[in-house]
C-alpha cells in the first residue's frame, strides 16, 4: 500500500502455457484494492536469461577455443604423422613392392595410433566419469534443464569425434601421397 511506504513483492507462478503480462497484473491490484500500485514488473525468465548471461558468454569462448584447439590439433596431427611416413616411406615402399596391398599398409601403420587413441579416450572417459559423479550430488539450475549433465556428455561425445575425425585424416592423408607415387621413387627415399 503506497501511503504507509511499504512494498510488497509478488512471485506469480503460472500453469505451463499460461501468460501474465502487466496490463492484467494492473487490473488485479486494482480489483483487490484501489491503494495498490504496480512499481516494477518483470518476468522471472528475463531476470534468468540476464543471470545466466556470463555464464553464456563463458561457454561460447570455451566453445570457440575448443573448436580452435581440433584445428590445432588436425595440423599437428599431419605434421607428426607425415614426420612418421617420411621415417618409414622405404619400408612402406619395399612391401608394397613385395606386393603388399595399400590398404594393408594403412592397416598396419593405423593399428599404432589406435592403441594410443584407445588409452587417450579411457583416461578421458574416467575423467568425464569422475565430472558426472559430482555433478550427481548438485541440485538443478532450473526446472525443466537438466543442468549440464547432458551438455557435458553431447560435448564430449562431440569432442570424441571430432578427435577421432582428425586423427583419421591425418593418418590417410601423408599415406596418400605413397599410394600415388612410384615404388621405385620410394626406395629410393625420393618426397614428393
Amino acid at each position: 500500500m503506497t501511503n504507509l511506504g511499504t512494498a510488497f513483492w509478488m512471485l506469480i507462478k503460472l500453469e505451463p502455457g499460461a501468460t501474465f503480462s502487466k496490463a492484467q497484473m494492473f487490473q488485479s491490484l486494482k480489483q483487490a484494492h484501489s491503494q495498490f500500485a504496480l512499481t516494477h514488473f518483470s518476468l522471472l525468465s528475463g531476470q534468468v536469461a540476464q543471470l545466466y548471461l556470463p555464464k553464456k558468454l563463458m561457454l561460447l569462448g570455451a566453445t570457440a577455443v575448443a573448436l580452435f584447439t581440433l584445428v590445432i590439433l588436425g595440423i599437428c596431427l599431419i605434421g607428426v604423422m607425415q614426420y612418421n611416413l617420411l621415417l618409414r616411406r622405404s619400408e612402406f615402399s619395399i612391401k608394397l613392392a613385395l606386393g603388399a596391398q595399400f590398404r594393408r599398409i594403412v592397416q598396419e601403420s593405423g593399428s599404432e595410433y589406435v592403441r594410443l587413441l584407445a588409452g587417450a579416450v579411457s583416461i578421458s572417459t574416467i575423467l568425464l566419469g569422475i565430472g558426472w559423479l559430482r555433478l550427481q550430488n548438485q541440485p538443478k539450475l532450473l526446472p525443466g534443464f537438466d543442468d549440464a549433465r547432458i551438455l557435458n556428455l553431447t560435448l564430449y561425445g562431440l569432442s570424441l569425434f571430432g578427435v577421432i575425425l582428425c586423427g583419421i585424416v591425418a593418418h590417410y592423408l601423408p599415406l596418400r601421397g605413397l599410394k600415388t607415387s612410384s615404388i621405385q621413387s620410394g626406395l629410393y627415399g625420393i618426397t614428393y
